[in-house]
């Protein structure tokens, strides 16, 4: 019976927010973000803009005065934490799992999905079209430039681009790139 409840809740959640997804900024903003509260405490910001996707959202903790700009995608099913003051620009994904593909005598379609927690730390920047895949821990001040990938540890105030994500330079650093 529980599990029969949680389900509706799911369902009433992705209907009513599937209702505000779309609204233009700034109303749009307030409505989902009224939305998001009211199905789950653990987004603490206001500013969600207009497309903004999230699976499993219940596993998706976002801080305060951080901002997620259009159409950026979070698959929360092995967790997401994203800090205070963060800029997520526009497209990005954000993959929490992986797919298993070990098993030779099990069709690859049939193997679990792992889950791979991905943490964002306060004041971070990650620009427009960056994926970050699970297992991620992206560290206070580190900027990811755009179109990126980012797997693994990003350390404080590093600046990072390509594909995969390369350390450029420190923020700290006053060379040029």
């Amino acid at each position: 019976m529980k599990q029969l409840f949680q389900r509706f809740h799911y369902y009433i959640f992705y209907t009513v927010y599937g209702i505000v997804k779309y609204l233009p900024t700034p109303i749009g903003d307030i409505a989902r973000f009224l939305v998001l509260r009211l199905f789950f405490a653990k987004i603490r910001t206001h500013v969600i803009h207009e497309g903004v996707t999230f699976r499993d959202v219940w596993r998706v903790n976002v801080g305060k005065n951080s901002e997620i700009m259009d159409y950026v995608f979070f698959s929360g099913h092995g967790s997401i934490t994203i800090g205070d003051n963060v800029l997520i620009g526009r497209n990005t994904a954000f993959y929490s799992l992986e797919h298993a593909f070990d098993d030779l005598n099990t069709l690859i379609c049939k193997q679990p999905v792992v889950p791979k927690p991905i943490v964002v730390h306060d004041n971070v920047y990650i620009g427009t079209n960056v994926v970050v895949l699970g297992g991620s821990i992206i560290n206070t001040g580190a900027v990811i430039g755009a179109s990126s990938v980012v797997k693994g540890v990003i350390p404080e105030d590093a600046i990072v681009a390509g594909v995969p994500g390369k350390i450029l330079k420190y923020r700290t650093d006053s060379t040029t790139i």
